[in-house]
């Protein structure tokens, strides 16, 4: 397993690999596709919102090492200039500062409300 943020290159082709056990909004993330790179995350807190089956995969939160592997051969699998185009298109799109009032309304106050929520319990 990973721990943290790793940047990997396999087979010439990089990408981004996240281990967190909770996350916000990470903006590293939104970093990362920006430029291109594909994600390989844990799949907790806001994570999902950033990594979508065109931008990356998710791993349940306690994953094993073959799956790990398995979503790295995946990656690799995908390895183009059009999908690194895709995935900074749609971050470019979506993460934007033009985009910034969008992004509030539909990512950043529902993970609030979740945060919310769980410190009330």
């Amino acid at each position: 397993m990973c721990h943290g943020s790793l940047i990997y290159t396999t087979g010439g082709y990089p990408f981004v690999a996240e281990d967190i056990a909770s996350e916000g909004l990470p903006v590293s993330m939104m970093e990362a596709q920006i430029v291109g790179l594909p994600i390989v995350s844990t799949d907790v807190g806001g994570v999902s919102e950033i990594v979508t089956p065109g931008t990356g995969l998710l791993l349940p939160a306690s994953y094993q090492q073959e799956q790990f592997d398995s979503a790295v051969l995946a990656l690799r699998q995908r390895k183009n200039k059009a999908i690194r185009g895709r995935i900074a298109r749609h971050a470019c799109a979506r993460f934007s500062l033009g985009n910034y009032g969008h992004f509030v309304e539909e990512v950043l106050l529902p993970q609030m409300e979740i945060s919310a929520k769980l410190l009330r319990a």
